[in-house]
């Protein structure tokens, strides 16, 4: 994450950095996850996701890790939460969202780390990260699938909102807000866009 006064980084050893833009001088780093267990693969904790910057917090998510709050200034920790996650954070209203390595989609609040909600219900469909998109009233949680599939859940509750099927097969590829529409690139090669209608 470039800003104008540090690079934020996320590393395989589960610590997010920041840096002097000017002279790569290292500002603070601290760790989010510690390797547990015996095998390599049980001590995996890179962070694979894009940190999240919102405001002055920076909210990430290691693989067999946890999810954290830091400030940006220091690095401070704010609060941690168990979670496992290869993909990048969402954020709504106050609320932070993951899709874990289960394909369990979870809300956290954004000010304490406190579960909000969890959704179980797409397990083993090998979801995209999350994305936040609104209409004119309410805030939806979109997530994609390896079988084409768009879901929308509602953002209070988890529950669901809405499923349709994407032009292109699967989707891998992180989603996209921009404005009021949800771009969607498939891996068979379409680009697909999306905007919630109020009924």
């Amino acid at each position: 994450v470039a800003l104008n006064n540090m690079v934020i980084a996320a590393a395989d050893s589960g610590k997010l950095m920041a840096f002097n833009p000017d002279n790569g001088a290292l500002i603070w780093e601290t760790r989010l996850a510690l390797p547990k267990g015996r095998t390599e693969l049980e001590r995996m904790i890179d962070i694979d996701g894009k940190p999240l910057l919102v405001d002055d917090i920076i909210y990430s998510v290691s693989f067999q890790g946890r999810l954290g709050a830091l400030t940006r200034g220091t690095g401070r920790n704010l609060w941690f939460q168990d979670s496992s996650s290869h993909h990048s954070p969402a954020y709504g209203n106050g609320t932070v969202f993951v899709t874990e390595d289960s394909d369990w989609v979870r809300a956290f609040q954004a000010g304490s780390g406190r579960v909000a909600w969890t959704n179980e219900q797409l397990t083993r469909r090998e979801l995209t990260g999350p994305a936040v998109i609104s209409d004119a009233a309410t805030n939806f949680v979109a997530v994609a699938d390896a079988q084409g599939y768009l879901h929308l859940l509602n953002a209070e509750d988890g529950s669901f909102a809405a499923r349709t099927k994407v032009k292109g097969g699967a989707v891998s590829a992180p989603l996209l807000v921009i404005g009021d529409q949800l771009i969607i690139q498939t891996d068979g090669g379409i680009l697909n866009a999306y905007k919630v209608i109020a009924r």
